[in-house]
C-alpha cells in the first residue's frame, strides 16, 4: 500500500504537455479520513497557477489515454468517488487553451483512509474501584484527542472520571469516551453524633443515601430538610447494586436554658488609670444568636431586673463605658419561645501595657481521624478573640495560618468560626489564654458533620481593560463544601471585543467559551486560572464600553448551592488607570435589590521605585452603612494575612515578605491587588451611600492614598447606567421579563432586536409606548444585547439572563 502511494505521488510530480504554451502544474494528492467523496475542483486553481481561468479549461479523467484524447471526462468532479474498488486511485488533469486548443497533462492521487477502530465502552458505575481492561486498539487518556495523561491498561481507578479511548493512524484518528463512576462507601463516622438546641434540620446526604427511622431501610423514610424535635436514633442507608452501607446516628435535642451559652468575661484596657475603659459588646450578640435558632430577641443591660423585663437596654454597644471602676457585671437578656433567659457578662478593666502576637493554624480533618500534618489547611476561615473593648478578627491565609497583632496583656479567649460556609465541629471549641508574651500554636481542627458539595466561581479583573492592550482576568473556583471537588469551569466572553491570548493553566477554547477541568480541590481551598485577552482597538472597544463575562462551574456530584455556580461580571473599558486605586465592581449606583447582595472591592497597588518593597501593608476603614460582620477577603495577587479590629471596621491587609519588584526594574512584576467583599446593612434605603478608600504602605515610605469610591442606593428608575444610550432596562439580570423605558423619545413604537454574544438574533419584536415589558423567558442563561430602533436611531444595552 505505502509503495503504491509513493509511486503515484512521484508520478504526480511530472506533467505531460503538448508543444503549445500551456502548463498543467503539479497538484498535491488528496487523502481524506473516513470520507469517500472528493471535490476535485479544489485542485483547479493550483494546476492553473498564473493562467487565467477565463482562457483555459480544466478537466479531470480516469486514465491517461482519456485525458490525452479528451474523451470520457469525469462528469461530476465536485463529488467524485473512487471507482477502482480500492481506497486510492490515480486521476489525470487536462489543461486546455480555449483559443488554440493546446493542452497539457498532469496527474495526482486520491485516497481515503478509514479511521482506526476504537471500542465503544458504556458508562460504568462500580463500588470502590475499577480496573481498566486491555485494549485491542488505541490507548486510554484523561482528556480528548490524545491529550491529558495516558493511562495504562490494568490501572485501578478509585475516583470518578471520564476516560477517553484514542487511536491514530497516519493523519486519521478516532475516539470514544466513557465515564467511570466510583461509588465509594463512606467511612464509619462520617456523620457524628448531633446535639442541637430546640430542633435539628436533617442536612443534604450524598447519593445514594437516605434517612430512615428504622434499621435496614425500615421504619419511616425521612428527607433532607425534615426538622427533628425529639431525641432519637436516625438510620442512614445507601444502596447501589452490590454497594450497601448503613450508619446510625443519635440526635440529642436540648431545650430552654441549656441552649443559651455562658459567656466569657470581656477585658478592656484602662489607659489613664481611672478604672474606666471602653468595651465593644457587639460580639456577644453574634455568640448568642449563633448558639440557638430559637432566639427571638436579646439585649445587654446594667441590672438583672432590666434584663428580665427587657427595659433600658444599653444602646451604644460598640463603645460602652463601664460606670463602676474596676470590674462590673452586665446582664444579657435573651427572649425565646419558652420565655426570657438571663446570663451574666463580666467586664474587666486592666491596665494598658505592652502588646503581643497570638498566632496559630487551622486544618481541615477530611478523613475524620483528627488533624495531622497531612491534613489540608483551611483557608479564609475567620478566627476571633474576645477581650477588652472589642472583638478582634483574623482570617487564615492560603496555608491555614493566622496572626493577631497588638494583643494587650489580658485574659482572652480565642474561637474559630464554624458556621461558614458549612457547619463544622471545632476541636478544641476555644482557647482561654493569659497574654503576657507572644503565643504561638493556637491551632484548631475542623471536622465536617456530613459530606456537603458546594463549589463557587468568581471572576476578577487584575488589570484595566484598555483598548488595544492586554487585559488579565482571574477565574477562581472556591470549594465551600467539606469534600474534595472535581468538575469543569467555563468562561464565556464577548469575542467581538476580546481576543483570547492564553491562560495559566491552559483552558480549552470552543468559540467564545473557555473551559478547564479542575480538581481535586480540597475543602477551604481555591483553584486560580489567569486568563489573558487582547482588548479590541478603539472603534471596537471605546472608553466606557461594558465588557461582560459569564463563568460557570459544575461539580461532578450534586451541589447544595447552585446559585453560586454561575457568576456574571461586567468590566468598564478605560483609557488609563491609576496603579494605586480602589474600585467597587457594582459601580457608583445600585438598586435596592442589589443592596441585599455583596459589594466587591478591589485595591490595586504598584511599587513605583527602583528596588524591591520587602513588605506592603494596606489599611482601610469599612463604611458605617456596611455590615462589618459580612466582611470576607476573597483573592489576591500574593500571599497575605487579613485582620479586622478597632470597633470592627478597621481592616488591615499584610503582605509580609512580598518582595514586590520596583517598576523601574521589572514593571510586569511590580503590580499587586487584593479583593474583598462585604454586604450593605439590611437597613439601608434609597439615598444611602457607602464610601471606601485605602492607604498603601510600601515598607517605611509615606502612605500612598487611593481615590475615594462611593456607591449610592438608587430607585430603579434612577439608575443612570443606560440613559446616555436612549433607554432604561430593568431588572438586569432578569429571568422572565424586563421593562424597557425609552428616554427623550417621541416615537410611539420601537423595534426590538435581541442578539447573543456571537451576534445571532434570538428574539425580534416591536414595543409600543414609552414603557413596555419584554418577555425573555425563552432565553437561556447567558449574556445578550438588546437593540432598540426608534426615531431612526439605534441604542444597545447588555442584558444578563439568570
Amino acid at each position: 500500500m505505502k509503495m503504491k502511494l509513493l509511486f503515484l505521488a512521484l508520478f504526480a510530480m511530472f506533467s505531460f504537455q503538448s508543444f503549445a504554451q500551456v502548463n498543467a502544474y503539479p497538484v498535491p494528492d488528496m487523502v481524506q479520513c473516513n470520507s469517500e467523496v472528493f471535490d476535485l475542483t479544489t485542485r483547479t486553481p493550483i494546476t492553473l497557477a498564473n493562467q487565467s481561468p477565463n482562457d483555459y479549461t480544466v478537466m479531470y479523467y480516469l486514465s491517461y489515454q482519456d485525458a490525452e484524447m479528451n474523451v470520457n471526462p469525469i462528469a461530476n468532479p465536485t463529488a467524485f468517488m473512487i471507482t477502482t474498488g480500492s481506497i486510492e486511485q490515480a486521476l489525470y488533469i487536462r489543461v486546455s487553451n480555449n483559443t488554440t486548443g493546446d493542452f497539457a497533462l498532469t496527474s495526482f492521487v486520491v485516497g481515503f483512509w478509514p479511521a482506526p477502530f476504537v471500542p465503544e465502552v458504556s458508562d460504568i458505575a462500580v463500588c470502590d474501584s475499577f480496573v481498566l481492561p486491555a485494549l485491542n486498539s488505541g490507548n486510554y487518556y484523561t482528556a480528548p484527542n490524545g491529550t491529558g495523561t495516558m493511562i495504562a491498561a490494568g490501572t485501578t481507578i478509585t475516583t470518578s472520571i471520564t476516560i477517553y479511548i484514542y487511536a491514530s493512524s497516519g493523519t486519521c484518528s478516532n475516539e470514544s469516551s466513557f465515564t467511570v463512576t466510583i461509588l465509594n462507601s463512606p467511612e464509619t463516622g462520617f456523620f457524628p453524633e448531633v446535639v442541637s438546641c430546640e430542633s435539628y434540620t436533617l442536612p443534604v446526604l450524598p447519593q445514594p443515601f437516605n434517612y430512615y427511622t428504622g434499621p435496614g431501610g425500615t421504619g419511616t423514610p425521612l428527607s433532607q430538610g425534615d426538622v427533628i424535635t425529639t431525641s432519637q436514633v436516625i438510620y442512614i442507608m445507601g444502596s447501589n447494586g452490590s454497594c450497601v452501607t448503613e450508619y446510625d446516628v443519635y440526635i440529642t435535642i436540648t431545650n430552654g436554658v441549656d441552649c443559651i451559652p455562658y459567656l466569657e468575661p470581656l477585658t478592656a484596657c484602662d489607659d489613664n488609670g481611672d478604672g474606666v475603659a471602653v468595651f465593644n459588646l457587639e460580639p456577644v450578640y453574634g455568640i448568642i444568636y449563633n448558639s440557638n435558632p430559637g432566639v427571638l430577641n436579646m439585649g445587654i443591660y446594667e441590672t438583672y431586673d432590666d434584663a428580665l423585663n427587657g427595659t433600658n437596654a444599653i444602646v451604644d454597644i460598640n463603645e460602652y463605658m463601664n460606670n463602676v471602676p474596676g470590674q462590673q457585671v452586665l446582664y444579657v437578656g435573651v427572649v425565646t419561645e419558652n420565655g426570657v433567659v438571663t446570663r451574666e457578662l463580666a467586664i474587666i478593666v486592666t491596665q494598658c501595657g505592652d502588646t503581643f502576637t497570638v498566632s496559630g493554624h487551622v486544618a481541615y480533618d477530611a478523613d475524620g481521624n483528627g488533624c495531622s500534618e497531612s491534613d489540608a489547611p483551611a483557608a479564609g476561615v475567620q478566627v476571633y478573640y474576645l477581650s477588652g473593648n472589642y472583638g478582634n478578627y483574623a482570617y487564615t491565609d492560603a496555608n491555614g495560618n493566622y496572626t493577631f497583632y497588638n494583643v494587650p496583656a489580658s485574659e482572652i479567649t480565642v474561637y474559630v468560626n464554624t458556621y461558614y460556609p458549612t457547619n463544622l465541629i471545632a476541636a478544641p471549641a476555644s482557647y482561654p489564654l493569659t497574654i503576657n508574651e507572644n503565643v504561638d500554636g493556637i491551632n484548631f481542627c475542623l471536622t465536617p458533620p456530613a459530606p456537603v458539595t458546594d463549589v463557587a466561581v468568581f471572576v476578577y479583573p487584575t488589570t484595566a481593560a484598555q483598548p488595544g492592550f492586554l487585559a488579565t482576568y482571574l477565574v477562581a473556583v472556591y470549594n465551600y463544601g467539606n469534600t474534595s471537588a472535581t468538575g469543569t469551569v467555563s468562561l464565556q466572553f464577548n469575542d467581538t471585543q476580546l481576543d483570547y491570548i492564553s491562560s495559566s493553566p491552559a483552558m480549552v477554547q470552543a468559540g467564545n467559551v473557555l473551559s478547564f477541568n479542575y480538581g481535586p480541590v480540597q475543602p477551604y481551598q481555591t483553584t486560580y486560572i489567569y486568563v489573558n485577552f487582547m482588548v479590541g482597538l478603539p472603534g471596537t472597544v471605546d472608553l466606557g464600553d461594558v465588557i461582560s463575562f459569564t463563568a460557570n462551574v459544575t461539580p461532578l456530584s450534586g451541589d447544595i448551592n447552585p446559585d453560586n455556580n454561575t457568576y456574571e461580571m461586567s468590566h468598564i473599558a478605560t483609557n488609563s488607570w491609576d496603579p494605586n486605586d480602589i474600585n467597587v465592581r457594582e459601580g457608583e449606583q445600585i438598586t435596592e435589590a442589589q443592596a441585599d447582595g455583596y459589594l466587591h472591592y478591589t485595591i490595586r497597588f504598584q511599587n513605583m521605585g527602583n528596588a524591591n518593597a520587602h513588605n506592603v501593608k494596606i489599611l482601610t476603614t469599612l463604611d458605617n452603612n456596611l455590615d462589618w460582620s459580612t466582611f470576607q477577603p476573597m483573592v489576591s495577587s500574593h500571599s497575605f494575612q487579613a485582620n479586622r479590629g478597632g470597633n470592627g471596621n478597621e481592616v488591615e491587609f499584610r503582605f509580609d515578605g512580598i518582595e514586590l519588584a520596583g517598576s523601574q526594574v521589572n514593571e510586569p512584576e511590580s503590580h499587586g491587588f487584593i479583593e474583598y467583599r462585604i454586604k450593605p446593612k439590611a437597613t439601608v434605603v434609597i439615598g444611602d451611600s457607602m464610601s471606601a478608600e485605602a492607604g498603601i504602605y510600601f515598607d517605611f515610605n509615606p502612605v500612598v492614598n487611593t481615590n475615594s469610591i462611593t456607591t449610592t442606593v438608587m430607585g430603579t428608575a434612577g439608575i443612570g447606567d443606560f440613559n446616555a444610550n436612549g433607554f432604561v432596562l430593568y431588572p438586569n439580570p432578569a429571568s422572565s421579563k424586563v421593562t424597557l423605558q425609552m428616554q427623550n423619545s417621541t416615537a410611539t413604537n420601537a423595534g426590538v432586536t435581541v442578539t447573543d454574544v456571537l451576534g445571532k438574533t434570538v428574539l425580534k419584536t416591536t414595543v409600543t409606548g414609552a414603557q413596555s415589558d419584554l418577555d425573555v423567558s425563552s432565553l437561556k442563561s447567558g449574556v445578550y444585547f438588546i437593540t432598540l430602533n426608534a426615531d431612526g436611531k439605534l441604542a444597545t444595552q447588555k442584558l444578563v439572563i439568570k
